[in-house]
């Protein structure tokens, strides 16, 4: 009987694992978009002419592109491990 629930919370967490992985990255991603809002309120504050805003928005999408090929990378291969 021990090996049936320890073979059945296995599967459980091997199941609920993407769900886990998602989640902890939604949490990590909200900290960061509190922090970012903040700071686009500062930049705006400034008074930018219309070429900093432009080149502003290029830096931040390059930004947010190559940390987000990041976690995806990371899960990916975090989810390989771990099968």
């Amino acid at each position: 009987m021990n090996i049936i629930s320890n073979a059945l919370v296995i599967v459980v967490e091997n199941s609920l694992y993407y769900f886990r992985t998602n989640f902890e990255q939604k949490k990590i991603l909200l900290h960061y978009d509190m922090n970012d809002s903040d700071l686009v309120k500062s930049f705006y504050d400034l008074n930018p002419t219309e070429e900093q805003v432009s080149i502003y928005y290029s830096v931040y999408f390059l930004i947010l592109l190559f940390f987000h090929s990041f976690s995806i990378l990371d899960f990916y291969c975090s989810k390989d491990l771990a099968n």
